[in-house]
């Protein structure tokens, strides 16, 4: 499914590094997942690769991007893929609604960009977009059921998940997140959203053992799953 994605990357940009991740490494394990969906979200789309790529296995693929440059060829990429532009939404997703907040771009990063200012070694410059929870984007999107969520959004993870309500969070099968760690993001904080998906009733997977993280900062992948058929 792969192999028949097209995309465009820009030049002199870090867009080859999410290629790299999305379509060589395969980090998100698209190639195990099952080959149709009805619906996915990508919170944190970047330039649309992961949606691009989701494109061919489902019949609604919603992607969200707060950073402009990264939306406009977000719209590009899935365009180029046979998605619907009208699924392609300028938000971060956090835990109020009906605000503008900052996000920050890391310098000489083209894809260092995050709302949590800690998280961003060299500030360069910010912008402000409109915030959304995930709760209100579940509702302005009629998602009732999501097959898979994927997640990267550079910190804001906890925000993402911690504020939404259990009943919100049930609707989602299944979740693939990039977890954060540093000194500003400890792996308290981990445990406790980790602690709150339990409660929820998902399963979680990672690849790092959680009880034995230590503050230094680093990335992984994390993946929550419901009790439903037909997931790997």
């Amino acid at each position: 499914m792969l192999d028949d994605c097209r995309v465009l990357l820009r030049p002199g940009t870090n867009d080859f590094l999410i290629f790299q991740e999305i379509f060589l490494l395969d980090i998100y394990s698209i190639r195990s997942l099952r080959n149709s969906f009805d619906s996915v979200i990508d919170i944190g789309a970047n330039i649309g690769l992961f949606s691009s790529a989701m494109l061919k296995r489902a019949k609604r693929v919603i992607a969200v991007e707060p950073v402009s440059e990264n939306y406009q060829q977000a719209l590009k990429n899935i365009d180029l893929n046979g998605g619907c532009s009208s699924d392609v939404l300028r938000y971060a997703i956090t835990t109020e609604s009906n605000q503008l907040v900052t996000v920050f771009h890391e310098k000489r990063n083209t894809v260092g960009h995050s709302l949590k200012r800690g998280w961003i070694k060299n500030i360069d410059s910010r912008e402000s977009v409109p915030a959304i929870t995930l709760s209100d984007l579940l509702r302005i999107t009629n998602c009732d059921s999501v097959d898979l969520l994927k997640c990267d959004v550079e910190g804001s993870e906890y925000d993402v998940f911690l504020c939404t309500p259990p009943e919100d969070l049930r609707k989602i099968h299944m979740i693939i997140m990039e977890v954060h760690i540093s000194v500003d993001l400890p792996p308290s904080l981990l445990k406790k959203l980790v602690s709150y998906l339990e409660s929820v009733g998902f399963s979680i997977y990672s690849e790092k053992e959680i009880s034995q993280l230590s503050p230094d900062r680093q990335s992984f992948i994390l993946t929550a799953k419901l009790p439903h058929d037909g997931f790997k």
